[in-house]
């Protein structure tokens, strides 16, 4: 990087597929040293092998971890065993839907939606929290315009 400025590790909970991998990429361009986890270990593999390609050094560090954020000891390990190194920037890209009529959406696709979405992005930023204060780090959740406004045939 020509501005002699030092990396900065950026943390992406789902940025194994979609906007998440998108701001994978987009921090390994710019030289930073990027962690990234999926659900699905084939995709987050797959989508490592792509961010690693894209390296600007020897020194740059890519990194993926299988994690499900409904499972809060999985979260709690991520930042204490996994990851123990300053986090400058946390970006939480998870999420779930489930497209269907509510009546016709079984009550566990709305819990599932409300773990993952609501509670997932709680728990991890409180997770994360002692990294990021290191760092004097910053959190992003990413959410969908159906957060803001109904969309026909999403309940949940």
């Amino acid at each position: 990087m020509g501005n002699n400025k030092p990396n900065k590790t950026l943390c992406i909970i789902g940025g194994n597929r979609g906007i998440g991998k998108a701001a994978a990429a987009h921090g390994v361009a710019r030289g930073d040293n990027v962690i990234i986890t999926g659900r699905d270990l084939q995709t987050l593999n797959s989508t490592l092998e792509e961010l690693k390609d894209m390296t600007l050094s020897q020194d740059q560090r890519v990194q993926g971890f299988v994690l499900d954020v409904r499972d809060s000891q999985a979260l709690k390990d991520l930042f204490s065993k996994s990851i123990t190194c300053p986090l400058d920037l946390l970006i939480y890209s998870a999420g779930y839907s489930y497209p269907g009529y509510a009546e016709e959406t079984p009550l566990g696709e709305f819990r599932t939606q409300i773990e993952t979405n609501l509670i997932g992005a709680a728990e991890t930023a409180l997770a994360a929290l002692p990294l990021l204060k290191q760092a004097g780090g910053t959190v992003v959740f990413i959410s969908s315009l159906a957060g803001l406004m109904g969309v026909f045939g999403y309940s949940g």
